[in-house]
C-alpha cells in the first residue's frame, strides 16, 4: 500500500494546478496531473555523437603553414611559448571535423619547439586505451606537423601509453622512494590508516631530497610492495590519503622529468622514441623488397617466349627474423642427419 492518502493527493494537485492557471474569462484552463513518483517514467539520456575526423593532406598542410607565416608580423616573436626558450620549430595541423566549421585549424599559437611537443604530448591522458595526440594550446584534436626549417610533413600517430610495469622498473632504476607522514600501511597497523601527506623524492640525484627524507615519519623504497598497498589501499575503505594507482604512475613521471630521468624509448620515432608503428614497419619492409625480372623461353619455336616477374625479400636483421633464421636452418640439420643415419642403417 502506498503512504500517502490519495483524496489529499487529489485535492494538493488541484489547488497547485489553480495557482498555476491561467484564469480567462472566469475559467481555468490548468491540467492537474496525478502521478505518483513511483511510477513516473525516467528522463531519457541523450546520447552525444561521435566526432569523426579527416586529415588535411601534406600539400594542404603545407599551404596552411604558408598562409600563416604571411599573416605574421615581421617583428613577431619565434619563441616557444611552452617553454619560453627555444625558437619555434615545427607547426602543428588540426584535424578537420567532418560536419564542422572547417575552423579547426585556425588555432593562432600551434607553433611550438619539438622537445616541448614530444613531452606535452606524451604527458597526455589516455581515450579508450590510446593517447590522441592534442594541441596544448586549445586541446584540438592534432594529425601532422610541419617542419618550419624545410616544411616537411610528420604524422602523428596515436599510440599506446606507457605501460605501468616501465614506470616501475623507471623509479626502481633511479632508486625513487615514497615518504609520507601518517600511520603505517601493511605494517601490523590495526584500524583505520589516515596518512596526511605523501611524496615522491631522489635523494640520490638531487640533493635537497636527502634533507626532506628526514622531515617524514615513514620511508618505503620497494616499489613492488608499494604497487601492492596502493592496490590494497583502492580497495580498501579504511585507507585514507595514500593515492591512487594512476596518481602514483602520474607524479613519478613528473619526478623523474625533474631530475632529466624521463624514458621516451617507448614513444613512435616521431615523438624522440624508438618504437615503430605499423606504418612505418609497412614502410621498412617495402623498401628491403627486390623486384627481379625473369625472362624465360618455352622452346617451341623461334621467337617463342614468355616472361614473368617475381619479387625476392631481402632478409630482416632484426634479432626476432635472425633467431628464428637460426631455429629453422638447426631443425633442417637435424632433420638430415636422421635421414643418413637410417641410411646407413
Amino acid at each position: 500500500m502506498e503512504s500517502f492518502s490519495l483524496e489529499g493527493f487529489i485535492i494538493q494537485a488541484f489547488a497547485r494546478g489553480m495557482a498555476n492557471g491561467s484564469m480567462a474569462n472566469g475559467t481555468t484552463n490548468a491540467v492537474i496531473e496525478v502521478t505518483s513518483e513511483n511510477t513516473a517514467l525516467p528522463e531519457t539520456q541523450v546520447v552525444p555523437k561521435r566526432k569523426r575526423y579527416s586529415v588535411p593532406k601534406n600539400d594542404e598542410c603545407i599551404r596552411l603553414v604558408g598562409e600563416h607565416t604571411e599573416n605574421l608580423a615581421k617583428d613577431a616573436d619565434d619563441t616557444c611559448m611552452l617553454c619560453c626558450e627555444n625558437k619555434v620549430e615545427v607547426e602543428l595541423i588540426h584535424s578537420v571535423c567532418k560536419g564542422g566549421d572547417g575552423k579547426e585549424h585556425k588555432c593562432l599559437n600551434n607553433r611550438f619547439c619539438k622537445s616541448c611537443i614530444t613531452q606535452t604530448i606524451a604527458a597526455q591522458e589516455t581515450r579508450q586505451s590510446v593517447v590522441i595526440p592534442q594541441c596544448p594550446c586549445c586541446r584540438g584534436r592534432v594529425s601532422k606537423m610541419v617542419q618550419l626549417d624545410d616544411n616537411v610533413v610528420l604524422d602523428l600517430p596515436p599510440f599506446k601509453p606507457e605501460s605501468s610495469n616501465s614506470i616501475l622498473a623507471n623509479a626502481r632504476r633511479n632508486k625513487l622512494l615514497v615518504a609520507y607522514n601518517g600511520t603505517g600501511i601493511l605494517q601490523g597497523d590495526t584500524g583505520d590508516v589516515n596518512v596526511s601527506e605523501w611524496k615522491i623524492l631522489a635523494p640520490y640525484h638531487v640533493e635537497g631530497d636527502k634533507s626532506k627524507v628526514e622531515t617524514y615519519t615513514r620511508v618505503k623504497r620497494d616499489w613492488y610492495e608499494i604497487w601492492n598497498v596502493t592496490a590494497f589501499a583502492m580497495m580498501n575503505p579504511s585507507v585514507t590519503g595514500w593515492p591512487d594507482q594512476k596518481m602514483l604512475l602520474r607524479s613519478i613521471n613528473i619526478k623523474l622529468k625533474e631530475i632529466n630521468r624521463s624514458d621516451f624509448r617507448w614513444l613512435p620515432k616521431v615523438y624522440g622514441g624508438t618504437l615503430h608503428t605499423p606504418t612505418e614497419v609497412g614502410r621498412e619492409l617495402k623498401r628491403k623488397r627486390v623486384t627481379v625480372s625473369v625472362t624465360t623461353s618455352d622452346g617451341s619455336g623461334a621467337g617463342s617466349s614468355s616472361s614473368s616477374s617475381r619479387t625476392s625479400r631481402v632478409h630482416c636483421d632484426c634479432s626476432t627474423c635472425v633467431r628464428r633464421r637460426a631455429e629453422k636452418a638447426k631443425k633442417k640439420r637435424k632433420k638430415k642427419r636422421k635421414k643418413t643415419s637410417k641410411k646407413t642403417e
